[in-house]
């Protein structure tokens, strides 16, 4: 009987985290509100109870915005070029559990992860 109440409340806190992600995302595109130092103050707090940090959010996605889809610029995501792809490429267990955010912290690059 605890095991599905511990998956439920899972389900709950991650959508509820994800929604503070999600508030803090827009605070840092300018989109929640009209007045800056208050998308600042409401992001650092979003974020903060997330442990992620706001400022260096904001400019990488920034810059991650500046360069989407070209793969020498973007500085936030990796795609893998074909001819680097390898023939057999190894799934990660666990990597959809969340295990794979910490690899992604450690290394900053999935793609090594599968090599």
């Amino acid at each position: 009987m605890r095991a599905p109440a511990v998956v439920i409340y899972w389900v709950v806190q991650g959508t509820f985290f994800f929604a503070l992600f999600v508030a803090g995302h827009d605070c840092g595109h300018g989109s929640f509100s009209v007045y800056p130092l208050l998308n600042d103050i409401l992001g650092t707090l979003s974020h903060g109870f997330l442990m992620v940090p706001y400022y260096q959010w904001k400019l990488s996605h920034r810059n991650h915005h500046k360069h989407t889809a070209n793969i020498d610029k973007d500085e936030v995501f990796y795609p893998v070029r074909r001819s680097e792809q390898p023939a057999n490429p190894r799934l990660l267990p666990g990597f959809a559990l969340g295990f794979g955010w910490f690899i992604y912290l450690a290394t900053g690059y999935v793609y090594e992860c599968f090599t």
